[in-house]
């Protein structure tokens, strides 16, 4: 049966070759399906469409025969958008009982491999930040291949804040979940490539992620492009709260180049890693942005930005800025280590409104060549694991609620600071709990309130220099006693 219908297909696909040209030539075209030979590099179209639903669901058919795969010779299907898709006002982007869709939502099933060439066009579907229905944009099936360009395949990787030539950025919006993402939600051992895509206005409502979640031995690539504006809704004592507007879970994630910016969390209650969420993952970042995230009227005490749990994270020349909220609704952590490895390298932390810039409740933490300025919050170690250090570190103008508190050390091993360089500002509450090997001694040897001591000593010093003075010349102004007029045999 199903090398009849490979054969009823390949004769559709000639078909559809001799109506290229009608169709080409036609504004309504939406979607053109195509496959890419095993070679790599050969590209044969299969078919235009002028309905969504229905390319999308032509395309899915081909990418799950294997036979027609095979006899063919194509390594995977390729779907190219020439305009947005917009969900109906249900959002619904389809119908449920296809393979297309699931639950409405674009659904790329089990074992497929499909590319999307978006063309610098959007993926809506237009339910908000608070909306009756429910479901991400896209849902990623075990072990799936998915890889969506904002524009085409071999555009130089732009983040969207640094796009001076133009290159087209594809969109991923609307989605509203309170089961698994906002945006994209990749399941069991998905691979998926994220090429100049921007994951934008998702929401999960007491969830994971509010634009991408990744679960169970996922492997997410991101390549430019932005997770921003991503909204966690937050109920008064919910059970789990929403977790980050990327969420790794058992999974593993590359971001290059992508700017993870304006994510918030909202309600009555807090999130953890409004940012970025990480257990029992890896998490590789090169050259991201994570700026401006935070909370939004939030009534309770907010938690971290990037929380990472049991995992091991590693951000190289990464900027964080802005994160955290100033006011009222608290200030979070920026970066919270609650057991794996932090590794931070040529990074910098300035102008973040949190508590604490990192803070180390357990685990390994190392950073290298990276500058701390003017963030309103210390660096917490609670219980760094043996051989965290900061080397080639710079620290300036860092304070806590008005005052120059760095460093707070409460117990665990010793932390290193090697070759760094501590303004007159900076303090340590326990300076026993820290070792310093070539570093600058301009850092306070006293905790909070250093600098008023060391005023107090310089004066006391002052006074001491000043009454010794006075005693010394009344000493040498006392005149000789009257009637003395002994001399010595010398003098006679």
């Amino acid at each position: 049966m199903k090398k009849i219908f490979a054969i009823l297909m390949a004769i559709c696909m000639m078909a559809s070759l001799l109506c290229v040209p009608t169709f080409a030539a036609d504004d309504s075209v939406v979607m053109e399906v195509s496959g890419l030979k095993k070679d790599g590099k050969t590209i044969v179209s299969l078919n235009y469409w002028t309905k969504f639903a229905d390319g999308w669901e032509c395309a899915v058919d081909f990418a799950e025969d294997d036979d027609f795969m095979e006899e063919q010779d194509l390594d995977r299907i390729i779907v190219d958008f020439y305009a947005d898709w917009n969900a109906n006002g249900d959002g619904e982007f389809g119908d449920s009982s296809g393979d297309g869709f699931q639950f409405s939502t674009i659904y790329v099933p089990s074992d497929t491999k499909i590319t999307i060439n978006l063309n610098g066009h959007t993926i809506n579907r237009g339910l908000g930040d608070n909306n009756e229905y429910d479901g991400e944009v896209i849902c990623v099936n075990d072990n799936a291949d998915l890889i969506i360009n904002g524009g085409k395949s071999g555009d130089p990787f732009v983040k969207p804040s640094e796009n001076p030539n133009n290159i087209p950025l594809g969109t991923i919006k609307g989605g509203n979940s309170d089961n698994g993402a906002g945006g994209i939600h990749i399941q069991d051992g998905a691979r998926v490539t994220l090429n100049n895509v921007k994951i934008t206005e998702n929401a999960v409502d007491d969830d994971d992620g509010a634009g991408i979640a990744a679960y169970d031995g996922a492997v997410l690539t991101m390549n430019g492009g932005s997770i921003s504006k991503n909204v966690l809704w937050c109920s008064f004592m919910s059970v789990a709260h929403p977790y980050g507007a990327l969420y790794l879970n058992d999974a593993t994630a590359y971001l290059n180049n992508v700017e993870i910016e304006g994510n918030i969390s909202k309600g009555e209650d807090w999130a953890e890693g409004v940012a970025i969420y990480v257990d029992d993952s890896t998490l590789v970042a090169e050259n991201c942005t994570i700026r401006n995230n935070g909370y939004k009227n939030a009534k309770k005490d907010p938690w971290e930005v990037v929380s990472i749990n049991d995992s091991r994270v590693e951000f190289n020349n990464c900027v964080f800025e802005e994160n955290g909220t100033k006011g009222d609704t608290g200030s979070p952590e920026t970066i919270t280590m609650r057991g794996g490895t932090l590794i931070i390298k040529k990074s910098i932390f300035r102008n973040n409104h949190s508590s604490d810039v990192i803070r180390c409740d357990d685990g390994l933490v190392q950073v290298t060549e990276t500058l701390f300025e003017n963030n309103p919050g210390n660096v917490y170690d609670g219980a760094a694991d043996e051989g965290s250090f900061y080397e080639k570190c710079t620290f300036t103008t860092n304070y806590q609620y008005d005052k120059y508190r760095t460093f707070i050390f409460d117990e665990g091993n010793k932390l290193d600071f090697i070759d760094c360089v501590f303004d007159e500002n900076t303090t340590f509450n326990d300076r026993s709990r820290a070792t310093f090997n070539g570093s600058s001694a301009a850092a306070s040897i006293f905790g909070e309130g250093s600098f008023s001591m060391i005023v107090a000593i310089v004066a006391l010093i002052a006074s001491g220099v000043a009454i010794f003075l006075i005693v010394d010349m009344k000493k040498k102004l006392v005149p000789a006693a009257v009637g003395d007029d002994s001399k010595t045999e010398d003098e006679e």
